[in-house]
């Protein structure tokens, strides 16, 4: 750039320069400055800090150390920092200065601050004075808060991923955030693997994401709640649902689904009760069992008035269990919008097992059953509906049949299978027989896609 004239990136207005400057990493930041003499020091008053080594190869972590550099980076910094991020994508053994540099930061008004590092370290004493923060995302970590901790009176969202606490610490950490309104635990544990959130008061909380081991958790107080979304991570390991109620292994994937008492069971219908101001429901398969498990009837004793999107991720068709709940809340919800499903690889998988094929022949009949003696609803506000991973069993087949003829007022039903293309004889067996339906719902949009995947 070589007069004013055409250096027009010094003559942006400072708002403009702080924002592009906001949107860069810190490397990327500081390479401005090789642009012109205006730009020379810009970046060290940017608020927003973010460090992201996933983007490093590991061998520049040898030569530039993680710690040195952030530490660097603040003595040089002027002005306030609102953000700060940092995330590493391999074990990083150089984080040394990390505590002092959260010592650093715990003087400034830091708003959203996320920390996602290898490996599994405990965190800084100094993050619970952080009196300014808003927005909190741990991933990979151990978290104890001091016995002077009163809270995060600010904090609005919360992310914890991989972080551990003590017994009862987790519990302790949540209602010590009164303003709480978007919380997400995934894989997040005490020293025990498993949780027992009970009576949680939450009275602002409207989304909770939920991936992981637990055994009980409820809110005793949270009227705002609008956006539930439920995943066990005992997903994967095989034939989960033999072993269901078998035994109790605190140290398993299935310690989630270890109790089996009338308490548990008046529970389950309890919470599904009080879902009644719900706008988003995600359950995935693994929890759809768990509730059929303890006897949830064909309906629920209150409808789900308000909820317009319902998403079942990773059902099996195989399972009566999974499509009789998954059939119960579907029924439970008259206004209904969107219907969003992904078919587990259990259920091809499974198939191969002859003892399956009976159940699956039961799952089908359900459904037909259902439709014929039209025990199923009329969804007059369903619009919009799509499949994933199809593979076109016969209970798969009905379920599509039997949302087409409740769905009315359906405009889109989207389909991908789990073939691989159109010249597997499998999946054009599928298509054509779901185009076959098109002319019996001339109003409906067939979409039939196929995954790039091989069959199972």
């Amino acid at each position: 750039m070589g007069g004013c004239e055409g250096d027009r990136l010094s003559n942006l207005p400072r708002n403009i320069m702080d924002n592009i400057l906001k949107s860069l990493s810190v490397v990327e930041a500081v390479r401005t400055s090789i642009l012109s003499r205006e730009w020379r020091y810009k970046w060290v008053t940017i608020p927003h800090l973010c460090f992201n080594w996933k983007t490093f190869p590991p061998k520049s972590t040898q030569k530039y150390k993680p710690s040195s550099v952030i530490y660097q980076v603040l003595l040089l910094h002027k002005g306030p920092i609102v953000k700060f991020s940092l995330k590493t994508g391999y074990p990083v053994i150089y984080i040394d200065h990390l505590d002092q540099s959260l010592q650093f930061l715990s003087n400034h008004p830091i708003e959203e601050l996320t920390l996602d590092y290898h490996p599994l370290r405990p965190i800084s004493h100094f993050l619970f004075a952080f009196e300014h923060l808003k927005h909190l995302y741990l991933v990979d970590a151990a978290l104890r808060p001091p016995p002077t901790f009163k809270g995060l009176g600010r904090l609005v969202t919360l992310h914890l991923e991989q972080v551990y606490f003590l017994p009862g610490e987790l519990k302790k950490f949540i209602t010590q955030c009164p303003v709480l309104e978007c919380l997400n635990l995934i894989d997040t544990c005490d020293a025990y693997r498993w949780y027992e959130l009970q009576n949680i008061d939450t009275p602002n909380l409207k989304s909770f994401y939920f991936s992981g081991f637990f055994i009980l958790i409820n809110f005793k107080n949270a009227p705002l709640l609008t956006e539930l979304s439920m995943m066990s991570s005992s997903y994967g390991v095989n034939d989960y649902q033999n072993d269901v109620i078998e035994y109790v292994d605190p140290f398993g994937d299935i310690a989630m689904l270890a109790y089996d008492d009338p308490l548990f069971d008046s529970q389950l219908i309890e919470f599904l009760n009080r879902l009644s101001s719900i706008t988003r429901l995600e359950l995935d398969g693994c929890v759809l069992y768990v509730l059929s498990r303890f006897g949830l009837p064909q309906k629920l004793p209150h409808n789900l008035n308000f909820l317009h999107f319902l998403s079942f991720p990773r059902i099996s068709f195989s399972s009566i269990s999974e499509v009789s709940c998954a059939v119960c809340l579907i029924r439970s919800s008259p206004n209904l919008r969107s219907l969003e499903i992904t078919v587990s690889d259990t259920t091809i998988s499974r198939l191969s097992t002859s003892s399956d094929v009976p159940e699956m022949k039961t799952t089908a009949e359900f459904l037909m059953k259902m439709q014929k003696e039209g025990e199923f609803p009329v969804m007059s506000r369903l619009e919009y509906v799509k499949i994933e991973a199809l593979s076109g069993l016969e209970p798969e087949m009905e379920f599509v049949k039997l949302l087409l003829s409740a769905a009315t007022v359906l405009s889109k039903l989207e389909i991908c299978s789990i073939y691989s293309g159109a010249g597997s004889e499998a999946g054009s067996k599928m298509f054509n027989e779901l185009l076959s339906f098109r002319p019996s719902f001339p109003n409906v949009q067939f979409i039939l896609e196929h995954l790039n995947l091989n069959p199972i």
